[in-house]
């Protein structure tokens, strides 16, 4: 089963699962220095940031002009969020991460790519 970036009416079908599965990646935000006496410190601000780390391979031309679209379009590259459907029809509310969608023409077998997609609340 593949997977579906979806926004409204908007539902763009990916035939493949992302290869390996998501990957799913927890960051706290904290900062980690030394005094000008070299004692350690730390703070903690207190914020937690699911990711989804997804690499599609071998998606078709149609394919990769779909997500292209939907990058352009329905989440505006950053701004929005939208409904990211896996491999198992689990929904995740996520927006995405980069700025760019970096696209890779795979010999003879169409075109990845590696999405990171932060989890919003």
């Amino acid at each position: 089963m593949g997977c579906h970036f979806i926004q409204g009416a908007v539902d763009k079908e990916i035939s493949r699962s992302p290869e390996f599965g998501n990957m799913n990646r927890h960051t706290k935000f904290q900062v980690l220095g030394r005094t000008r006496g070299g004692t350690r410190f730390n703070y903690d601000k207190g914020i937690d940031v699911e990711y989804l780390d997804i690499r599609l391979t071998y998606l078709t031309d149609a394919e990769k002009d779909d997500i292209e679209d939907f990058f352009n379009d329905e989440s505006d590259g950053i701004m929005e969020s939208f409904t990211f459907r896996d491999h198992e029809d689990v929904d995740w509310n996520v927006k995405f991460v980069n700025a760019t969608l970096d696209f890779t023409e795979d010999r003879d077998s169409g075109w990845s790519i590696h999405l990171q997609l932060e989890v919003v609340s």
